[in-house]
């Protein structure tokens, strides 16, 4: 079973990769199917081989298939439409410089065209799990930059159409329960609670880690934070996700709990941590990844990590394929987790990592390898490539879990006793200052990163095809270690 999901999961994935460069007609792709399957019998007379052969073809077609009506569904939109219909607020973003983004759902089921981006005035005062009535001329999204695929990054994102400031508003009266509402107050809640507790900038930091994003910091914070190769500290990535689940297994380990007990609380815990947050596209994925990547370690079953790994993503790409070529924070979380499950292997194999000093240089070598694997996409995208992020990682990573279980053991504690949190406040504002000068300090370095970067598809390619001939060279140096220890 393992092996047919291997196959499965990688051709699908591979097949959307594929024509999202390379757009075959149907014509075109049924031959290779067909010269493919003619080749795989030839060769592999085998009979499991010829039906493996067989059934990669099949899952390769059809990723290739499925990406390309997707992608035509979208692309077959009209440019404008006139929209007068009840739509719920989603989601209630911070305010721009003259608009407040609000995202739309219509709730008509007929309705095709995907969330509509809404341009509300700056007072405007709903929030999220309101309904009203849209009236406005909508507009597919523009692109503004040369390079920069808005609408499409739009559109992997469920979003069809933006209304601009002549839209108009009316809300509805709803007296039945709401979910998006509570989560709402929850997450207000929560935010007061922190700016409560800590001072800025501290306070942008720990909504940052709790909450996950970027726009809570201060301006010089996150510039620095970018240049040093710390913002994913404060992204809602699997990084953060898999603290949140330690916490909780750690926290039912010390009670006493067995260890399915623990790994129940962690998922009831992550779901719990996914309201708090959003409960976005965003969000479930880095913690489907986090769950099905890390939970088969703890499990000790390494091989049904790759396989939860490859499900995880397949499953998000079945839902939405445009995520494989315009999503960035899928290609670099995806990416960054088969970075640390190819090596994580060796860090538990080779005996200098069990020291102090060995742990010390994983964090190192772990943030080096990330990088690595996911340099095509950050330059390609941000044109950017931080030279001090491993040494930076190294220093802040081991304080991120504990400034983040200290926070929210003290946001906890000051929700039932407001008056300890003054008594809390230099617990939680240490580590939290300590990652933020950090930062700062190794982000003003003048050489900390090289700007003005570009690559294409073809240096991606030659990239990874390097990274393949390296991983396969040291898992043959870990098998021959393995067999020496023995003899």
């Amino acid at each position: 079973m393992s092996r047919w999901l291997s196959i499965g999961t990688i051709g699908l994935i591979v097949g959307m990769g594929f024509s999202t460069w390379v757009p075959f007609q149907a014509s075109s792709l049924t031959l290779l199917f067909l010269v493919g399957t003619i080749i795989s019998v030839t060769l592999f007379p085998s009979r499991t081989n010829i039906l493996s052969s067989v059934f990669a073809f099949l899952t390769l077609f059809g990723g290739v298939t499925l990406y390309a009506t997707h992608f035509e569904r979208w692309q077959t939109l009209s440019e404008t439409i006139e929209y007068r219909g009840q739509v719920e607020i989603i989601e209630r973003r911070d305010t721009n410089v003259f608009y407040r983004p609000i995202l739309l759902r219509p709730i008509e089921k007929t309705w095709k065209g995907g969330d509509i981006l809404y341009s509300a005035p700056i007072d405007f005062e709903q929030i999220p799990g309101e309904q009203g009535l849209l009236d406005c001329t909508l507009s597919r999204p523009k692109n503004f930059e040369a390079g920069f695929d808005y609408r499409n990054l739009l559109a992997s994102r469920g979003t069809g159409y933006v209304c601009e400031k002549n839209g108009e508003f009316e809300l509805l009266s709803r007296e039945e329960f709401s979910l998006r509402e509570k989560i709402f107050w929850l997450q207000s809640q929560f935010r007061r609670l922190i700016t409560e507790l800590v001072p800025e900038p501290e306070a942008g930091l720990l909504t940052g880690l709790l909450l996950g994003g970027s726009g809570t910091l201060a301006p010089e914070t996150k510039d620095a934070f970018a240049r040093a190769g710390l913002s994913h500290i404060v992204a809602v990535s699997g990084y953060n996700m898999s603290l949140v689940a330690e916490g909780f297994i750690l926290l039912a380990l010390i009670f006493g709990a067995w260890r399915k007990w623990a790994v129940t609380l962690a998922i009831l815990g992550l779901g719990f941590f996914l309201l708090i947050i959003d409960g976005s596209a965003a969000s479930l994925r880095a913690a489907l990844m986090a769950l099905l990547a890390f939970g088969a370690y703890f499990f000790g079953r390494p091989t049904a990590s790759w396989n939860g790994l490859l499900l995880a993503g397949t499953v998000m790409l079945l839902f939405n394929p445009l995520l494989i070529r315009y999503d960035v924070g899928f290609q670099l979380s995806f990416l960054a987790t088969v970075a640390l499950l190819v090596f994580v292997r060796s860090f538990e194999t080779f005996a200098f990592f069990r020291h102090w000093y060995g742990k010390v240089s994983a964090l190192f070598l772990t943030t080096l390898v990330i990088e690595l694997f996911t340099l095509p996409i950050t330059t390609s995208t941000f044109g950017t490539f931080s030279l001090v992020a491993p040494f930076a990682n190294a220093l802040v990573l081991p304080l991120v879990p504990i400034a983040m279980g200290i926070g929210a053991f003290a946001i906890f504690l000051t929700s039932l006793l407001p008056g300890a949190s003054f008594l809390l406040m230099p617990l939680v504002w240490l580590p939290l200052s300590a990652i933020i000068r950090l930062g700062e300090t190794l982000g003003s370095w003048n050489w900390s990163t090289l700007t003005g970067l570009d690559t294409n598809p073809s240096f991606a390619v030659l990239w990874y095809v390097g990274i393949g001939l390296a991983v396969y060279f040291l898992e043959r140096l870990r098998k021959r270690y393995v067999l020496g220890m023995d003899q």
